[in-house]
C-alpha cells in the first residue's frame, strides 16, 4: 500500500480538495467559511495562553476573570500628636497611628510619629487651613531612645546623649534672616567683618536647633500623656543619669506632671 492510499492520508487530502474547492469558488459555502473562522479563532485563543504560560480552562471557573476580593482594611487608629514650631510652642493634631494595644510598641510608634515630617499637617486637617504657623521638622529622638520602663503611673525614659547630639548636627536651620551691623570702632577689615558673621550664624544656628530639641521634647510629653491615661509622671535620663542635656532650654531633671 502507497502513503496515497493510506486512511488518514486519504482524509487530509480530501479535506484539502474541498477547501481548495470552496476556496476557489466564487460563492463560498457557508458551513465551511464558519469552521474556518472557528479554527482560526480557537487556534489563536489556545496560543495565546501557551505564550502566556496560563491555563485556558480557567475560564470555567466562577470568578476568576475579576477579583472580587475586598481592600485591606486600614489597621491605623486615630491618636494625638503634638507638633512643634521651634518658637516653644505645640499645636496638638490628629493622625493615623499603627497601634496595636502593647504599651511597649505602642509608645515606640508615638515617639517616631513626633519625629515625622508635618509639611501637609494643614492639608491633612481641614480645621487647621486657617492656622498660619510653619511646623518644624523635630528631631528623631526615637533614635536616641535607650530603653524605658513604666511603674505605679510613672514613665521613665532613657536617651543616649551622644545620639542627640548627632540629631543636633543633622537637622538643617535657615539662618539667612542674622544680620551683622557694622560699626566704627570694631570690624576694620572686611575679613573682620565675615568672620563676625560667621561666628553670628553658628551661634544663631546652634540656639534653633536647641528650640527644635526642647520642642521635641514638649511634644513628646504633650503626645504621651494624650494617649496614654494611666501615666501621670515623666522623668527622662541621659546614659542612666538624672542630667539636664547641654544648654537646653527644656529641663530633663524636673519630673513632668499630667495638668
Amino acid at each position: 500500500m502507497s502513503i496515497k492510499e493510506k486512511p488518514m492520508i486519504k482524509n487530509i487530502v480530501s479535506v484539502y480538495d474541498s477547501l481548495y474547492e470552496n476556496a476557489s469558488a466564487e460563492t463560498g459555502n457557508k458551513t465551511y467559511f464558519f469552521l474556518a473562522v472557528s479554527i482560526i479563532g480557537g487556534g489563536l485563543f489556545f496560543l495565546s495562553f501557551f505564550l502566556a504560560d496560563a491555563n485556558p480552562f480557567r475560564l470555567l471557573v466562577p470568578g476568576t476573570l475579576h477579583d472580587f476580593s475586598l481592600s485591606a482594611r486600614d489597621k491605623r487608629k486615630k491618636a494625638e500628636i503634638f507638633l512643634g514650631d521651634a518658637q516653644k510652642r505645640v499645636f496638638t493634631s490628629e493622625r493615623k497611628v499603627f497601634l496595636s494595644g502593647d504599651f511597649k510598641r505602642d509608645l515606640i510608634s508615638l515617639i517616631t510619629e513626633v519625629g515625622e515630617p508635618p509639611y501637609y499637617e494643614t492639608e491633612e486637617n481641614l480645621n487647621k487651613k486657617d492656622l498660619n504657623t510653619n511646623f518644624k521638622k523635630l528631631p528623631n529622638l526615637h533614635y536616641a531612645l535607650i530603653t524605658f520602663w513604666k511603674r505605679n503611673g510613672v514613665l521613665i525614659l532613657d536617651f543616649r546623649e551622644e545620639t542627640l547630639n548627632s540629631e543636633m548636627d543633622a537637622i538643617k536651620v535657615d539662618t539667612s534672616e542674622v544680620r551683622y551691623d557694622i560699626t566704627e570702632e570694631g570690624d576694620q577689615t572686611k575679613l573682620a567683618v565675615i568672620q563676625a558673621k560667621e561666628e553670628k550664624k553658628k551661634k544663631r544656628a546652634k540656639e534653633m536647633k536647641r528650640e527644635l530639641l526642647s520642642s521635641g521634647f514638649l511634644a513628646l510629653e504633650k503626645t504621651i500623656f494624650a494617649n496614654f491615661k494611666d501615666i501621670n509622671t515623666i522623668e527622662y535620663r541621659l546614659n542612666g543619669k538624672i542630667r539636664n542635656f547641654p544648654e537646653l532650654e527644656y529641663s530633663l531633671t524636673e519630673p513632668k506632671k499630667r495638668q
